[in-house]
């Protein structure tokens, strides 16, 4: 009865340990960087990182899964995680993890001299003894705010979302140079896309709650910025 009672104990302890593991992230899940793209410079590397923490009770490997949602032409990302940085053609890793670590994983573009749009990298990163015990991470890359001269905007002029999180309205500041608006859902599809004029208010009362990629654009139709916004 003794052994049956200790047997029961231990398949408790486990079942515990599985229920309670989780990969959580000290920063966020998701991260934008702006950036302006060097014609001279074919190596350049941009990076995206993102601090995350395995909080089960037994070490374990974790296996990462890459998905480019939307990347240019002639573009190319690659993933950095806690034992290495792999070549672009690389889609899937795994690494081990002790309980309570801390660990990087990071998106890297490389715009090889092209100008562009935008790129977004999405990440599964599961348990691969309990794939229950998971996160979704997103990397998005977005040009840096340039004028239409091509010079750099100051920070003061740079457009930007409120309120965030917004319910049914949403405003710009600094919107001058605003003459389009586009939504993405996090799989970098469009939902919505709304002609803007300087000190407008987008209603936003139809979109479903959730996470959402904001695209500004000029005239020209070129990105001024990209954001997130929270829906809810």
């Amino acid at each position: 009865m003794k052994k049956i009672y200790f047997l029961f104990f231990s398949l408790l302890l486990v079942i515990h340990g599985v229920i309670n593991a989780q990969i959580s992230s000290l920063t966020e899940d998701f991260v934008i960087v702006e950036f302006e793209v060097n014609p001279d410079d074919w190596s350049q590397d941009i990076e995206a990182k993102l601090t995350l923490k395995f909080e089960g009770n037994t070490p374990t490997k974790l296996v990462w899964v890459r998905d480019v949602l939307m990347i240019e032409e002639d573009w190319e990302t690659a993933i950095c995680d806690p034992v290495l940085c792999y070549f672009p053609h690389v889609n899937s890793m795994s690494f081990d993890v002790e309980p309570g670590e801390e660990f990087d994983i990071a998106a890297h573009l490389y715009p090889r001299t092209n100008p562009g749009d935008s790129a977004i990298v999405a990440l599964e990163l599961y348990d691969e003894n309990n794939p229950d015990v998971r996160i979704d991470l997103m990397f998005h890359f977005t040009p840096m705010t340039t004028s239409t001269s091509g010079e750099v905007v100051s920070e003061s002029s740079i457009p930007s979302l409120y309120p965030n999180p917004a319910h049914d309205l949403l405003n710009i500041k600094n919107d001058q140079r605003v003459t389009r608006v586009e939504f993405f859902n996090l799989l970098g599809q469009s939902i919505y896309s709304t002609p803007h004029s300087s000190g407008t208010t987008i209603n936003i009362g139809h979109l479903n709650n959730g996470m959402y990629f904001v695209k500004m654009m000029d005239e020209s139709n070129a990105v001024i910025r990209t954001l997130r916004l929270n829906k809810r």
